[in-house]
């Protein structure tokens, strides 16, 4: 069930093998042209997602499953003095601090 909600845009994907090597199950495997495809075992850990250089692998539920967590976590956060704050983009398989 969990391999239907990955996808992947060809267009964008390079075909690096860096969302195989990153999943913990080894649950990734290539198709003939070296793009990935998800088998039965995925933990969704996002591993894969959050590692591709090109945001070729996307998935519906990433937003929609983790947006309530992360509103509650950042404004807990940002009520605590002991928490440094810092605004980050995540892109490209990176995160980058901004201004």
């Amino acid at each position: 069930m969990y391999s239907r909600l990955f996808s992947v845009n060809r267009k964008k994907c390079i075909a690096c093998g860096l969302c195989m090597k990153s999943c913990p199950t080894r649950n990734i495997s290539e198709d003939k042209r070296g793009h990935p495809v998800w088998g039965r075992n995925c933990i969704l850990c996002f591993s894969c997602e959050m590692q591709c250089p090109n945001d070729a692998i996307g998935s519906p539920v990433t937003e929609l499953m983790f947006r309530p967590f992360m509103i509650y976590y950042i404004w807990r956060a940002s009520r605590d003095p002991r928490v440094e704050m810092a605004r980050v983009k995540h892109a490209q398989g990176q995160t980058r601090v901004t201004t």
